[in-house]
């Protein structure tokens, strides 16, 4: 009988080994990743928590047990109501897979921000170039162009056109167009500012 109890609790303790043997967990960038298998690989359950949902992460070591094979409990919680705590039973050095995991909560926090702060930056740039462009107006090329078609390009582009004078008769040019202009077309300057046109002489 006595022999039967002990394969009995031999084979009963083989099953627990077995059963958290099997156990695994991974440390990802992103996230940590417990999967328990029970039952000789017949049951799987997989639990993930991303490194931003963890609130703390406690280590037990209860029993001289544990103490004497470097083994403890990691429970990592969660503040965020649809996923849930993760508690990892027998894991080898868990204070320094605790710290592990310190680490790379504090290294993702650190890239949150950096990518915030990145956005923030864009956001702002993207303000100053839209801000610039209601300031901003490019000369548009009004030579060659009468003066009505010159006032009228120049209001489509936020300016407006001053006659500085007449030049003298220019081959190509027939009389009463622009011969010349102040800024030169492309140059950026202020909207509503103006551009100053010589006419060939009529």
């Amino acid at each position: 009988v006595g022999g039967l109890l002990l394969l009995g609790a031999a084979i009963a303790a083989l099953v627990v080994y077995l059963d958290f043997a099997d156990d695994i967990f991974m440390l990802t960038t992103q996230r940590v990743i417990d999967v328990e298998r029970r039952y000789f690989v017949l049951f799987e359950a997989q639990l993930a928590l991303p490194y931003h949902a963890i609130q703390s992460v406690d280590v037990q070591v209860t029993s001289v047990w544990e103490r004497f094979l470097g083994i403890g409990r990691i429970t990592l919680t969660t503040a965020a109501v649809d996923l849930d705590d993760i508690v990892m039973d027998a894991i080898a050095h868990p204070q320094a897979i605790a710290a592990t995991i310190d680490r790379s909560r504090a290294a993702f926090k650190q890239h949150e921000a950096v990518t915030a702060s990145n956005q923030r930056k864009d956001d702002a740039k993207a303000w100053f170039a839209a801000m610039v462009g209601e300031l901003v107006a490019v000369a548009p090329e009004l030579r060659g162009q009468t003066l009505p078609d010159a006032y009228a390009r120049a209001v489509e582009s936020g300016l407006r056109v001053m006659v500085q004078g007449e030049s003298v008769a220019i081959p190509g040019y027939p009389a009463g167009r622009v011969v010349s202009q102040i800024p030169q077309a492309g140059a950026r300057c202020l909207r509503g500012g103006e551009i100053a046109v010589v006419l060939s002489r009529l």
